[in-house]
């Protein structure tokens, strides 16, 4: 049995211009802002040990 396609909701006017404008800020703002130096490397520690894992 198919199942149907559901439309897919489009932004326009005024809430599109909105969330524009919000990602943009976000983008700008916030993107990468509660990882410093330290917890990045952090990240990076653990990314390689699990891909040494992996290997095994």
């Amino acid at each position: 049995m198919a199942l149907s396609i559901s439309n897919v909701p489009v932004l326009t006017g005024e809430v599109a211009d909105r969330f524009v404008k919000e990602a943009e800020y976000n983008a700008k703002h916030l993107a990468g802002s509660k990882y410093d130096a330290n917890a990045q490397a952090q990240c990076m520690s653990i990314v390689e040990r699990s891909r040494r894992f992996r290997k095994l």
